[in-house]
């Protein structure tokens, strides 16, 4: 009588008794455009900025476009993240096309200052800093800084900023039109609030 053969073995590596070590899931690479925009950005920072990709101010960043400010362009970009980060906490939930005292109106019962986290009110000094400057300013600032989180994709205004950058480098893409660098020079002067821990008078 033939014996029937038994379930194959899998393969891969194994543990001392036998069992399959787990494999770590392959990382998801993006599509084509993403993967093309990745690897333009390699030319920056010496090859060294790739965990800097994640949202738009490191992308900002690695390109070089926040240097030349009054500022340390790697203290702009921690005090943006951290601004778009703890903005995500406390309000993520709601609009943010809305004023700064809107936005803490919407969050009624606002919480006593005793109940606050750290991380709030370190938030609501840095928010009374930003909701200071026009609203020109802070449109262009929550593009850079809160509007694309962990995404590859950019502020329009920004990304043209960043194929020029890129030019020769990457497939082409739109170049910057007129207002573009002064939306970056607006978004700058809160960064660099943030970092000086400052006021600005409202214009």
């Amino acid at each position: 009588m033939t014996r029937r053969k038994g379930r194959p073995s899998l393969p891969g590596k194994r543990k001392a008794n036998g069992r399959l070590r787990a494999q770590a899931a392959a990382p998801d690479l993006g599509n084509v455009r993403v993967q093309a925009m990745r690897a333009g950005f390699a030319h920056f920072q010496g090859g060294k900025a790739s965990n800097e990709l994640g949202d738009a101010i490191g992308k900002a960043w690695t390109a070089g476009l926040l240097d030349g400010f009054a500022a340390d362009a790697q203290a702009m970009r921690d005090a943006g993240r951290d601004y778009g980060q703890l903005w995500r906490r406390c309000y993520g939930a709601l609009d943010l096309r809305t004023s700064s005292l809107e936005r803490r109106a919407k969050a009624s019962p606002a919480p006593a200052e005793s109940t606050q986290s750290a991380a709030e009110r370190r938030f609501e000094r840095m928010d009374g800093i930003v909701s200071a400057f026009p609203r020109l300013s802070r449109e262009a600032f929550y593009g850079l800084c809160a509007d694309y989180q962990d995404s590859d994709n950019l502020p329009p205004f920004l990304e043209r900023l960043i194929n020029e950058r890129m030019k020769g480098r990457a497939p082409g893409g739109t170049l910057p039109i007129r207002g573009d660098r002064e939306k970056l020079d607006r978004a700058a002067e809160i960064l660099r609030a943030l970092v000086e821990g400052r006021r600005e008078t409202r214009r």
